[in-house]
């Protein structure tokens, strides 16, 4: 299988290639760099910068493949991907404004794709490892499908899984009026499908510690805060996703705050699946 890497000039695409680069040699998959671009001359002299950056992490050892696509970068990267296993990506904070501009192109790859999308902040700096995958999952997602991932992924990196589900009430006032000041109220039928979920799966990578955690709070500060020193944050997508609002306001928040990089899974909603095995969403593609 290959690593995809999106290569657009920036400071964030050199902060993904360097995440790539580690992921390569810790799975020995191979790596492509792809630019999508008019320009083919503009887009070699990136291209040769990005490999530059590989270099300073596998030396010599790792065969590197480029390759300039045409096209707008969200169709194009999906394109290449077809004999991907992940597609990675850097991700640096912008304004609102550049957000609405910029962040759209984000979401329709991640809609398009029927792998996952590693979202790597420019802030992020390679480290040795925390030994932690942590999972975000919500009562609409097909838990089984999302813990499969992450069982596979947390194995593949000899790291615990933090399984996290958090909630709160539609409105903070009702918070206020309906939690007692201990705040010792807690809604069991989340955790209890989130146990029975890993039940049935848990046979696949039984040597994985798995610790689930069920916080009362907006999701996305949730899970920011369980990935503090996480070396993955995953996260399930549903949909088809067409602009940067269309991601959901979780992998908003996650995207924006969170430390460490982000996978995007597409996965069916819990609703669609009704009774069927989960399986990664051909309406993706």
């Amino acid at each position: 299988m290959t690593i995809i890497v999106g290569i657009d000039g920036g400071q964030a695409a050199l902060t993904a290639v360097r995440y790539a680069a580690a992921e390569a040699l810790r799975t020995g998959e191979a790596l492509e760099l792809v630019h999508a671009a008019p320009d083919r001359c503009l887009g070699d002299r990136l291209l040769n910068r990005a490999r530059r950056t590989v270099r300073e992490i596998t030396g010599d050892r790792w065969g590197i493949h480029t390759r300039i696509v045409a096209g707008p970068p969200a169709r194009a990267l999906s394109a290449a991907a077809h004999h991907a296993r992940v597609v990675v990506i850097g991700h640096r904070h912008r304004s609102p404004l550049e957000h609405l501009l910029v962040g759209s192109v984000l979401a329709r790859l991640a809609g398009r794709l029927t792998v996952p999308l590693v979202v790597v902040p420019e802030s992020w700096v390679p480290s040795d490892p925390h030994g932690l995958v942590v999972l975000g999952v919500d009562e609409d997602d097909d838990a089984e499908a999302l813990l499969r991932v992450a069982l596979a992924t947390a194995r593949d990196r000899s790291a615990r899984l933090g399984v996290v589900h958090a909630w709160d009430l539609p409105d903070q006032y009702d918070d206020l009026l309906t939690l007692p000041a201990d705040g010792d109220v807690w809604p069991t039928a989340p955790l209890g499908s989130l146990d029975a979920a890993l039940r049935r799966v848990r046979h696949e990578h039984p040597h994985v510690a798995v610790d689930l955690e069920l916080t009362h709070g907006p999701a996305g500060d949730v899970l920011c805060r369980a990935a503090e020193r996480a070396d993955l944050l995953i996260v399930g997508i549903r949909h088809r996703a067409l602009t940067a609002a269309g991601l959901g306001r979780t992998v908003h928040a996650v995207l924006h705050d969170a430390a460490c990089p982000v996978a995007l899974v597409p996965v069916r909603s819990a609703a669609a699946i009704r009774g069927t095995r989960p399986v990664l969403d051909p309406e993706l593609v």
